[in-house]
C-alpha cells in the first residue's frame, strides 16, 4: 500500500502475514451474533464523546461538575444516534461504564484546567494527512491523528494526549517501541 494509518503499520509490523489478509484482502470474520459493543466500538464511541467534548462549550470548564454534565449530554446524545432510544441491555451496561469512565475524567480534566491547561486541538492530523516512513527501502505514507493537543501558557508546555478505554493502561513505550529501544 502506498498509505497506511499508524493503527495498520503496527499491525504490519505485528505480522505481515496478517496485515496483507486484513488490509490488503480485506479478509474480515463477520458475526452478525453481537449484541453489544466491541472493544474497538466502545473505544470509537467513547473518543467521540470525548471529542465533543474538546470541541464544545464546556472545553474551557474548570468545574467537574459541569464537565461531567456536559460528557453526560454528550453520551445521551450519542447512544440515541447510534443505538436508537432502547439499546439493547449489554448496550445500556456498557453505557453505564462509559458515564463512570467520563466521570473520572471529568474530575481530572477539571485539575488539568485548574492548573492552567487549555484545549489546543482535538482530533489533530499533519495538514498534509500524512507522514511518510521508510519501510524496508520504500517511502510509505503513514496517517494518523491526534487525539488531544494540550498547552500551558504559563509553563510554556504542550501535551499530546492519546485516550485509551481500555482495562489497563499500558507504557507508551513498551507499546512502540521493541526491546532493544527501536
Amino acid at each position: 500500500p502506498e498509505a497506511l494509518s499508524v493503527s495498520s503499520f503496527k499491525r504490519y509490523l505485528e505480522s505481515p502475514p496478517l496485515f496483507w489478509l486484513e488490509r490488503a484482502l480485506d479478509v474480515r470474520t463477520i458475526d452478525d451474533r453481537a449484541r453489544e459493543l466491541d472493544p474497538l466500538r466502545f473505544g470509537s464511541f467513547v473518543h467521540e464523546v470525548l471529542r465533543r467534548f474538546g470541541a464544545g462549550p464546556a472545553r474551557s470548564e474548570r468545574d467537574a461538575g459541569a464537565i461531567e454534565a456536559f460528557l453526560s449530554q454528550a453520551l445521551d446524545d450519542l447512544a440515541r444516534e447510534r443505538f436508537g432510544p432502547e439499546p439493547l441491555p449489554a448496550v445500556r451496561l456498557q453505557l453505564d461504564q462509559a458515564r463512570l469512565r467520563l466521570a473520572f475524567f471529568a474530575r481530572a480534566q477539571a485539575e488539568r484546567a485548574a492548573a492552567g491547561w487549555t484545549i489546543a486541538a482535538v482530533e489533530w492530523a499533519p495538514p498534509e494527512g500524512h507522514r511518510e516512513l521508510d519501510v524496508d527501502g520504500r517511502a510509505v505514507r503513514v496517517r494518523g491523528q491526534i487525539d488531544r493537543i494540550d498547552v500551558n501558557a504559563a509553563q510554556g508546555a504542550w501535551a499530546l494526549i492519546d485516550y485509551k478505554t481500555g482495562e489497563r493502561a499500558g507504557d507508551p513505550r513498551k507499546a512502540h517501541r521493541t526491546k532493544s529501544g527501536a
